[in-house]
């Protein structure tokens, strides 16, 4: 159960079939060609609406409720509510009072659930067996009928959520959001603390104002559902209206009307300081735009995000990264209320972009008023239109939890009479509307912006405190200066010919997709088709999902520069990827765009080669991106070099202040290998790094090595076979035998024997402690597969009372996990606990 991340906006979906339609159900919803499932819109005569979906092919049924009601309905002195309220329905019901009865039942019915809770809904969720759907059904739909609201669960829950509060005071983007509701207009329903914390509910009648909230609000009317299971239509519809019916309809009006605004001139052309817990350094930069959710056949500001994120040619991000400015550039459209949405550019600067970071956002007012000269183009809303309807055409998944969660909170949106519309609405783009986008551009202007530097240098001028997390910040209307340079901006080509511009048009879109033939005999698992002295090449040809798609993955293994088991090895290929991906980012890009994916990168012991996407231009994608990588020349890039170094140093200290559970599983998965080191040691090789040791391992780097491939989906296996050999001949010089690779291994701990392996964080505000417990059990080869299954089923068989009594009933903290830990093909078990309240001892002891 959680607080959703605000910093996102969805715009997925899905949906169809043909039957005849009643008063009550709808089912020629438009869905993609390939989409074999069937669906039907029904509307309870309580008011909810929900949408069904058969899948012949789904392993578990996936369920989805989300209720219009979220942390925007919390009563003022009760922040949270609405998050507690969602963390309390799990804790007992009249016709099912046993707290844990509801998710042990899912749990031994091979499922999940959570739920979170947003600004402006709260979604409930769960997977569950097919067999045990209308059960769960059962127990699920109580939630909203007769909740039990125990004292004594209220006590307890409270500190939950105060957990979980504490568990996201060293997030810089919690922190980041929470300054933007604060600083909203204190009348408006936005300015809120949505988690909320002991402070806002540890309150005499917190149990009453709970029953009261949940009494007014959880109305049958404000419920949208997504049943999806193997079962047939009129199955999924019995079940829907036999568990869903009884809801009460209250006739609650949604909250659609945010008077007083939230945003308004008060709150607009404002220069915002943040001291981050990152030392990253970025500038955000956001534009008020009216909402354009209804929008869904145009979406104006998505045409916009597109062109302000684009990392093509003419691009934005291409010309701050030329003029060593920034090193990345993240774009997207954020709803924060009903009648509001902020188109949003993150970008993260160097330390010449932080010396200059008014320029930066001089450049970005530049860019904005290039777009008001140039005007929309229909050749970009094309191509975005033509690549989101390919996706949208051949998406695989149809069934799962995620597609539930999206298709419950979307219908909010959809109603009836436009509701065939959901899927391909809110997948593709379909209608050009230049005046819609020329009105958005048009208010791309400085009184319309909000603009936030985030930076530890900040410290000196951020001295107010924000309540809640702490933050220091400082917030004031743009200086004189700053205003002039945002209305007049001036902007000249960059050192190397950047300019400023729309991107150009892309010849990498395919334009057939058309399928191989059928085969009736197509293996189903992947066989050896060719072995070379320097290669092992597998095979299979797509016998299931038909979609003209094509993947591959390459394991290349090296010993070169002593890799993978010298700590320094590993500093040395992440800069060499990072300066090499920056090197052909703009051809990457494009080919992203194209709908064709091609990395490289480093796990473990090897380095992974991968790529996929549509498979008409795939084979010659692939070729380039070799050729590049063949020729790619890192000793030209000493100024590139001290960048990159810079940000990897800032990587690695900001991932030693992330929450304590991330940095724990790390550290001791690090501990347990032969290879590399743990993030400590690696910040301080980071630290005596330097170009000339760089350029050294760089003429020394894959002169050995050893390739095993995987090709699957559209393609013939001649042509998988070409273009694993064309790897071959473009990446080896000397084939590495077989028994000579290194590879990485697990630590094997003696029986009986007990290891401690005690770490800090960086993080001075961290207020809490994190324990892992982990119990190792035999490498797979001296297992049977049987023993793999115990294994899991035993862990799995008592997750739910660890939880119960590490969590529920004892109150450590919030974050409880216990999984399967298979360290590199070594059977084991993990207990993970983070506890702001009790030390790592005393949870070992709890744990044991």
């Amino acid at each position: 159960m959680q607080i959703a991340d605000t910093n996102t906006t969805r715009y997925n979906l899905f949906i169809s079939t043909k039957q005849q339609d009643t008063m009550e159900s709808i089912s020629d919803i438009k869905k993609s060609r390939n989409d074999k499932c069937q669906y039907r819109y029904i509307e309870l005569e309580n008011g909810l609406r929900c949408m069904l979906i058969s899948d012949d092919e789904v392993e578990r049924s996936s369920v989805s409720l989300d209720v219009k009601v979220g942390a925007m309905c919390d009563p003022k002195g009760y922040y949270g509510l609405a998050h507690f309220c969602e963390h309390m329905l799990f804790l007992g019901t009249k016709k099912y009072p046993d707290e844990t009865y509801y998710s042990t039942f899912i749990k031994n019915h091979g499922g999940s659930n959570n739920a979170f809770t947003d600004l402006m809904d709260t979604n409930y969720y769960f997977t569950v067996a097919n067999s045990a759907l209308s059960e769960t059904l059962d127990m699920f739909s109580q939630f909203f009928k007769e909740p039990l609201f125990n004292k004594d669960s209220v006590t307890r829950e409270m500190n939950a959520v105060d957990s979980e509060h504490k568990k996201n005071l060293s997030s810089d983007n919690w922190r980041m959001n929470q300054l933007l509701f604060t600083l909203s207009n204190p009348e408006s329903h936005l300015n809120l603390f949505p988690t909320g914390s002991i402070e806002t509910l540890s309150k005499e009648n917190i149990r009453e104002v709970l029953m009261d909230f949940h009494e007014k609000y959880y109305s049958a009317n404000l419920m949208t559902l997504c049943i999806a299971g193997k079962h047939s239509l009129d199955d999924l519809e019995r079940m829907c209206r036999e568990h869903f019916s009884q809801i009460r309809n209250k006739s609650v009006k949604r909250l659609d009307s945010t008077l007083p605004v939230a945003y308004g001139k008060d709150q607009l052309g404002k220069f915002l300081r943040i001291v981050p817990v990152s030392p990253k350094h970025k500038v955000i930069v956001m534009w008020k735009f009216p909402d354009s959710i209804k929008k869904y056949k145009t979406k104006p500001s998505h045409y916009l995000s597109h062109i302000l994120g684009h990392e093509g040619q003419n691009s934005l991000l291409s010309y701050l990264i030329d003029e060593e400015l920034a090193l990345s550039l993240t774009s997207y459209v954020d709803r924060k209320e009903a009648n509001t949405e902020f188109l949003t550019a993150i970008i993260e600067l160097t330390d010449k972009g932080l010396n200059e970071y008014e320029r930066v956002i001089e450049i970005v007012a530049a860019f904005a008023q290039m777009l008001r000269v140039s005007g929309p183009q229909k050749y970009l809303f094309d191509e975005l239109s033509q690549v989101e309807r390919l996706s949208f055409e051949f998406k695989t998944q149809h069934g799962s939890v995620d597609t539930a969660v999206s298709v419950a909170r979307s219908l909010h949106e959809f109603p009836k009479e436009i509701v065939r519309d959901v899927l391909e609405g809110m997948s593709v783009v379909t209608e050009y509307d230049e005046k819609a986008i020329k009105e958005l551009i048009d208010l791309m202007v400085p009184e319309n912006m909000i603009v936030c530097l985030t930076s530890s240098s900040c410290k000196e001028l951020a001295t107010t405190e924000e309540k809640w997390y702490k933050s220091k910040y400082s917030y004031e209307d743009f200086s004189e200066q700053l205003k002039n340079r945002l209305h007049y901006p001036q902007t000249n080509p960059s050192k190397n010919g950047k300019v400023l511009g729309l991107p150009p048009v892309n010849i990498l879109i395919p334009k057939n997709v058309e399928l191989l033939p059928k085969l009736s005999d197509a293996p189903v698992i992947p066989r050896m088709v060719k072995e070379t002295e320097a290669s092992t090449i597998w095979y299979k040809r797509d016998h299931k999902f038909e979609v003209p798609r094509g993947y591959g993955f390459c394991s290349i293994q090296t010993n070169d520069n002593g890799y993978p088991i010298l700590g320094e090895s590993h500093v040395f290929i992440q800069l060499y990827l990072k300066i090499f991906f920056e090197d052909i980012r703009e051809f990457i890009y494009m080919a992203e765009m194209a709908g064709i994916d091609c990395k490289i990168s480093s796990f473990f012991d090897k380095l992974t080669l991968t790529f996929h996407g549509f498979n008409e231009s795939l084979p010659a994608l692939v070729d380039s991106f070799l050729k590049k990588l063949k020729e790619f020349q890192p000793e030209k890039s000493r100024d590139l070099f001290e960048i990159k170094l810079a940000e990897m140093k800032n990587n690695v200290i900001t991932f030693l202040k992330k929450t304590l559970y991330t940095l724990a599983l790390d550290n001791y998965t690090s501990g347990l290998s032969n290879y590399g080191c743990d993030r400590y040691q690696y910040l301080r090789l980071v630290e005596g790094y330097n170009f000339d040791k760089f350029v050294f391992m760089s003429r020394n780097w894959l002169k050995n090595a050893r390739l095993e491939w995987y090709i699957a989906g559209n393609l013939l296996e001649e042509k998988a076979i070409e273009v694993a050999l064309m790897g071959e001949k473009l990446l080896i010089e000397k084939p590495l035998p077989k028994d000579v690779v290194k590879n990485y291994k697990t630590i094997a701990i003696p029986l009986h024997t007990e290891y401690w392996l005690v770490d800090k964080t960086l993080n001075e505000e961290e207020q809490s402690s994190c324990l892992i417990s982990y119990f190792q059990g035999r490498p797979f080869f001296d297992c049977a597969l049987e023993e793999w299954g115990k294994n899991a089923v035993a862990i799995d068989f008592i997750k739910e009372s660890a939880f119960d009594y590490l969590r529920t009933k004892l109150q450590l903290g919030y974050v409880v996990n216990v999984s399967v830990a298979n360290l590199n093909r070594v059977l084991g078990a993990r207990f993970l606990m983070q506890s702001d309240t009790t030390c790592p001892e005393k949870v070992y002891q709890k744990v044991n």
